[in-house]
């Protein structure tokens, strides 16, 4: 891209923020028509009622220390171990799809260096602290547009040159402080971005147009600033190679990849075919199809719902007389088990470019328990150019389902594709982790 653009980019954003909170809602209120905007933060994010008082809080108890706490803790360490993560830290958080991305990376990725997490993802309400979690972890909580605590973030990425990025929503303007910016993608560091998924097009469906014209513009410099861009699927790269015309030789594809080792799956025969769902109960899962499909052929399989929701939708689905359904929550672990003796599974997306460029944790489940999808859309990231086997929502209503025979030739395939997908992402994986060594 034309360095110019690039600077005019830039500029944009840093207009967006000032350091006085209020004011800087205000300019983005008025500015390009951005007028739903501080709604958002009023309604969703923090009053600024709540930040003033915090921010009288913040005053008064402010350690002067804080630049020599993080001097001497870059004395105490050596940099050339570490990598910075620009995230919060995943232990003791709910492990949404988010959080378990972050644990992934951590364990398969960033263990093979220690690594100190840059959390700043609470504006306003945060203190500055270092946390030594374990001897290959440091959490610093911080905020974010406190010009004390940047100054230490400022030593700290001055210090480390390897930076990685969980995703553009922590560069989005209400968590992240644009002076940081030329520190992360100095020329001399090595950056790795991890897009998590396709944010800005998610943002089109769930929230404001004017949020989502902010994160587009954000997403195009991180892309074209990082060094290495990390996606979930091929899918993935090749929307983002062609949206942007960036280099595709940034890009590695990187999955969710539920388990270590998949064994091939071993399926036995139920009398009555089980129907498995596991999962939130939010309008784009399709829940309302689900039932339906429910209703269709409550006599003729056993289906098993997991949600967290479980309470809310047992209320909801009231109305479904059979003893050929449980609605339950369980953990992960007792979900697999379930799993186990499972013959298909719902995973009813949308014809989206979120779902397009997706890989979901939940349809690698699936496969790798030899579970037959059921989808309503098979332009699920890369599954339909790899050539998964499923049954359509229309099918399964209307009875077409495989015998027993085209079952098996169906799990082996799909047996495959899951290989596939999880030898891609060890690639992907040490494609990284040399990058960030070499």
């Amino acid at each position: 891209m034309d360095k110019d653009k690039l600077m005019d980019m830039l500029n944009f954003i840093k207009f967006f923020q000032n350091k006085d909170y209020i004011e800087r809602q205000t300019q983005i209120n008025s500015f390009y028509n951005f007028d739903n905007y501080i709604d958002y933060y009023v309604s969703e994010k923090l009053s600024p009622i709540k930040y003033l008082k915090i921010k009288a809080r913040t005053k008064l108890s402010k350690n002067k220390d804080y630049l020599k706490q993080t001097k001497d803790l870059l004395k105490q360490i050596n940099t050339d171990d570490y990598v910075c993560v620009i995230s919060p830290y995943y232990k003791d958080k709910k492990l949404d799809g988010y959080y378990k991305r972050i644990e992934q990376i951590d364990k398969e990725v960033l263990n093979n260096f220690k690594t100190i997490y840059l959390d700043y993802t609470q504006l306003g309400n945060r203190q500055f602290s270092i946390d030594s979690t374990d001897k290959d972890h440091i959490v610093i909580n911080f905020n974010s547009f406190d010009d004390t605590h940047i100054e230490c973030i400022k030593e700290i990425l001055s210090s480390i040159k390897r930076i990685y990025i969980h995703s553009i929503h922590v560069l989005m303007p209400d968590t992240f402080n644009y002076q940081l910016f030329d520190y992360i993608f100095d020329t001399n560091n090595k950056t790795v971005l991890d897009l998590h998924g396709a944010v800005t097009e998610e943002l089109k469906q769930f929230d404001t147009k004017q949020r989502a014209k902010l994160a587009e513009t954000i997403e195009e410099l991180a892309l074209n600033y990082a060094n290495k861009v990390v996606c979930m699927s091929e899918a993935m790269v090749e929307y983002y190679v062609s949206k942007y015309d960036v280099d595709p030789n940034k890009f590695v594809s990187v999955s969710i990849i539920p388990f270590d080792y998949v064994d091939k799956p071993n399926k036995t025969q139920n009398d009555i075919p089980v129907v498995v769902y596991a999962g939130g109960i939010q309008k784009w899962q399709n829940i309302d199809l689900i039932k339906e499909a429910v209703k269709i052929n409550k006599d003729k399989f056993f289906f098993k719902i997991f949600t967290h929701n479980c309470e809310s939708l047992k209320q909801d689905w009231k109305d479904i007389n059979t003893d050929n359904l449980i609605i339950d929550s369980k953990n992960n672990q007792e979900i697999y088990d379930e799993y186990k003796n499972c013959d298909f599974g719902f995973i009813l997306r949308d014809d989206t470019i979120v779902n397009n460029v997706a890989c979901p944790t939940k349809l690698m489940e699936y496969l790798s328990f030899g579970i037959i999808p059921i989808l309503k859309s098979d332009k699920i990231g890369s599954f339909k150019k790899y050539g998964l086997k499923y049954v359509s929502i229309t099918d399964f209503n209307n009875g077409i389902i495989p015998n027993t025979k085209e079952k098996e030739e169906m799990i082996n395939n799909n047996y495959e594709i899951l290989l596939k997908i999880i030898n891609q992402s060890h690639k992907g994986n040490k494609a990284i982790i040399d990058y960030f060594k070499n």
